[in-house]
């Protein structure tokens, strides 16, 4: 076996194991949007699936995330940036009775943005997991990009997880309804809420939006007036359609101007 192979295998089995954490966000002109969460919630990961729970958020930082605003946001002003986490050693597993620092390693990937879509349409699928699911962005994104792949064969852009007929998540971002100036999230069951969603909140909070935190069944989805995804490389993106049902795409790039000065005048300067 070559070692190049061995390089490959490596790779793909923290993928397709889960045995990494992540996290991903793009850069705005030289700036993240809620850096500092980006670099907690990986440290919050790695302690909690290394079983690293003596490990500082200074130690962690230094050790992986100091050089990261000199070496990386002002090289790649507009890109997507992905830091990956995971065990060095060729043959080491989670079944690893313990580890340090030393033996995980941290793999940058970064690409160049694609053109952002207007509008998305979703199909909508149950979720594959559990309600005992923990929230950690691991490396493997089987299931997620199963259904994807599923829901762009039959003609529409992303998926819907739900669960017991709630709404749950898209693939890879949170989602939001509007009715009025009122925004309406799914409660923090079996999914991530993502970092994206938390600045979304304080943009409400600093425009008087209400914005509320209520289980959302499927069939109630025709009693809002638009739908959103959100993450921390699309930012916000309008949802056209889900299933059937189609929403008003209205305004939606002026709400999303508005997100974007609002993280801009007041986030970057405290969170990076």
């Amino acid at each position: 076996m070559s070692s190049m192979y061995i390089g490959v295998m490596r790779n793909l089995r923290h993928e397709l194991y889960g045995e990494s954490v992540f996290t991903s966000f793009r850069t705005f002109n030289g700036q993240v949007y809620g850096l500092e969460e980006h670099f907690k919630r990986l440290y919050e990961a790695v302690r909690d699936v290394y079983f690293m729970k003596t490990l500082t958020y200074s130690q962690f930082f230094n050790y992986f995330c100091i050089d990261i605003r000199a070496s990386y946001l002002n090289k790649y002003p507009n890109h997507y940036i992905r830091m990956t986490i995971f065990s060095d050693q060729t043959n080491s597993s989670l079944n690893q009775k313990s580890f340090g620092l030393c033996d995980l390693e941290l793999s940058i990937s970064i690409k160049d943005l694609g053109e952002a879509r207007s509008s998305l349409r979703l199909k909508s699928f149950s979720s594959p997991y559990s309600k005992s699911y923990i929230p950690i962005k691991s490396g493997s994104y089987f299931q997620n990009l199963y259904f994807k792949r599923k829901g762009i064969e039959q003609g529409y852009d992303d998926i819907l997880f739900t669960v017991d007929d709630e709404v749950v998540e898209a693939s890879t971002s949170n989602i939001i309804f509007q009715r009025g100036n009122d925004f309406f999230f799914p409660a923090g069951h079996y999914f991530l809420q993502g970092i994206t969603l938390k600045l979304f909140k304080e943009f409400c909070r600093f425009k008087s939006f209400k914005i509320y935190e209520l289980d959302i069944k499927k069939n109630s989805i025709r009693n809002y007036d638009q739908a959103f995804l959100l993450n921390s490389v699309q930012g916000l993106v309008s949802v056209k359609s889900i299933d059937e049902y189609e929403f008003i795409v209205d305004h939606s790039r002026k709400l999303n101007d508005h997100f974007l000065k609002f993280c801009e005048e007041n986030l970057c300067r405290t969170k990076n």
